[in-house]
């Protein structure tokens, strides 16, 4: 993630302090809008991804009151987390259940079978607001998410490129790079990514490391 130069923990302090920042599950269209809104800036705009017309996922551009933002085919089989600052959301993730018998990674790459025995999610579609990268949010966020995911009691499957956003997974969600060779969504990408895996024990134990990390530099939020 790019280092920001506008936020530290000294201004995240104040703002939990004044209960200007909330976790939650996007439960309102408005607010799976503003998501997806946040998905486009943050991919489209700001990474230049340029994925294929007909591609697998049905990922398309889509507008609402001229505002575009990402669309695609597993649109009713997802759950998204968000971290607003006052009413602006600036980081946001999906958890997501199989549609049409798949998880969005297996229309690209095969998972292993032992995977397929636990209650399994797939998490992905990360954004973060370009002035709140490499802060503490972040942390704050995958608690949040860590939360979520052992209160419904399923392990997540994820994607990353490594070196990169996978080491965020890796190092401060605590998953773990599965045993497959990375690989492409499509040719055109830039990045091959790599597979990877938190069980309900690995995300229990991380969240307690996290939220001892947390208590140590800042209060309590309000959360999930």
């Amino acid at each position: 993630m790019v280092q920001s130069t506008t936020v530290n923990t000294l201004d995240i302090y104040d703002l939990i302090q004044n209960n200007q920042l909330t976790t939650k599950v996007l439960d309102k269209p408005k607010e799976v809008l503003e998501a997806k809104a946040l998905l486009y800036k943050v991919y489209i705009e700001e990474g230049k991804w340029v994925f294929p017309k007909n591609n697998l996922s049905g990922i398309r551009v889509a507008y609402h009151n001229d505002t575009p933002y990402l669309e695609d085919n597993f649109a009713n089989v997802s759950t998204w987390l968000g971290l607003y600052l006052n009413d602006k959301l600036i980081i946001c993730i999906r958890v997501m259940n199989r549609f049409n018998q798949k998880f969005e990674v297996e229309h690209y790459q095969v998972i292993p079978s032992y995977l397929k025995q636990d209650p399994l999610v797939e998490a992905n579609r990360l954004a973060v607001h370009a002035s709140f990268r490499g802060t503490i949010l972040s942390t704050i966020f995958t608690e949040s998410l860590l939360e979520y995911c052992i209160s419904i009691n399923t392990s997540i499957l994820a994607t990353a490129p490594i070196p990169g956003i996978g080491y965020y997974y890796m190092r401060i969600a605590g998953f773990k790079k599965v045993d497959i060779l990375p690989f492409k969504y499509n040719k055109s990408e830039k990045q091959s990514v790599s597979l990877l895996h938190l069980d309900i024990p690995s995300a229990r134990h991380k969240l307690q490391s996290l939220k001892n990390a947390i208590q140590k530099t800042l209060p309590t939020m309000t959360s999930i």
